[in-house]
């Protein structure tokens, strides 16, 4: 089916899907939404891991964010002849991630929703599984998740897959809820499932925010319980270029994360705990990165945990000092 291209959007587009389903006697319809920039190398790829779903009932919305490579044209090559609708959506200018995805969320009708990275992939069966799992659980759940494994840039699995590589133990992820997200996302950014009902609730992603998943995630794990699904699904690709693996954008990816967790402040002791010790991890890398809102973000740190070598950051930030005179004190602990 021929790809159709949108360029405007208005909130007034945003929509549930019927309460009543598509057809009777149909499986619910599925929604994908594939952001890109630039991953020319990596798209056509993606889309055919989504094609390849042994479920059938699926929407595939692919968002190119302004891509200056040759994406656009790999793209419509590639879902011109595709086995069911597929929309392609063009922004007029870079304009994020969050952007990018709400604006396929307005024009989206599926009762489930995945987002998946342009340069990631979905094994066959893993819709299937997981819309499986999904109607037969209550109404409470609203996000079901796998695991994924880890591959580089030339293809090659790597030897960790994704939740070793961020140091989660998979055996405490099945009473898993929004206090623990708030130590770290555990959510696989192509491993998940969410119920679209649960997204709009929530208010789909905010897009002051440069990484999109893990806010949303804490949004609507306030109101609704996750569950693991102790299976590989998905693929993460680990490629450099990337958002949050370049060095060069460390300092607001963290930026991002710190704001992240300073809205859920307040929700109960444990979870200010977790935002606490995170916020000490975090605002060290914004500031070893030379990031613009090291000071205010080190000074927030302080507030919350009252110790010496946050209150030693903090002064050193003012008066200017680099985190390379600083190293003796530096703190390490992965995050996503």
């Amino acid at each position: 089916m021929p790809a159709i291209i949108l360029k405007k959007f208005s909130k007034a587009n945003l929509h549930l899907p019927d309460s009543q389903g598509i057809v009777t006697n149909m499986p619910p319809l599925v929604s994908i939404c594939i952001p890109n920039y630039n991953k020319a190398g990596f798209i056509e790829e993606c889309i055919e891991s989504v094609y390849r779903q042994t479920y059938r009932n699926i929407e595939l919305f692919i968002i190119d964010d302004g891509s200056t490579d040759n994406s656009v044209a790999i793209i419509k090559n590639k879902i011109s002849n595709g086995p069911f609708k597929t929309t392609l959506l063009q922004n007029e200018k870079n304009s994020g991630i969050c952007y990018s995805l709400n604006n396929a969320l307005k024009i989206a009708s599926g009762k489930y929703y995945q987002m998946l990275g342009s340069d990631d992939l979905i094994l066959p069966g893993k819709i299937a599984s997981q819309v499986a799992i999904f109607e037969s659980l209550p109404e409470e759940y609203a996000i079901v998740f796998g695991k994924s494994y880890r591959m580089d840039e030339a293809g090659n699995y790597l030897e960790d897959d994704y939740y070793q590589s961020i140091d989660v133990d998979t055996s405490k992820l099945k009473h898993a809820g929004f206090e623990d997200l708030l130590s770290i996302n555990f959510i696989s950014s192509c491993a998940h499932l969410v119920k679209f009902a649960a997204i709009v609730e929530a208010g789909m992603y905010d897009e002051s925010l440069r990484v999109e998943d893990w806010d949303l995630w804490l949004r609507i794990a306030k109101k609704y319980k996750v569950l693991f699904i102790n299976e590989y699904d998905s693929v993460y690709r680990i490629v450099n270029s990337s958002l949050t693996h370049n060095l060069k954008n460390f300092a607001d990816v963290y930026t991002t994360y710190c704001k992240t967790l300073l809205k859920h402040l307040d929700y109960s002791p444990t979870g200010n705990r977790n935002i606490a010790r995170n916020i000490g991890l975090m605002s060290l890398v914004v500031y070893k990165y030379d990031g613009q809102h090291a000071k205010e973000l080190l000074k927030k740190s302080f507030q919350l945990n009252r110790n010496p070598k946050s209150f030693i950051l903090l002064v050193s930030s003012y008066f200017g000092l680099q985190y390379r005179f600083l190293k003796t004190l530096t703190f390490s602990k992965k995050h996503r």
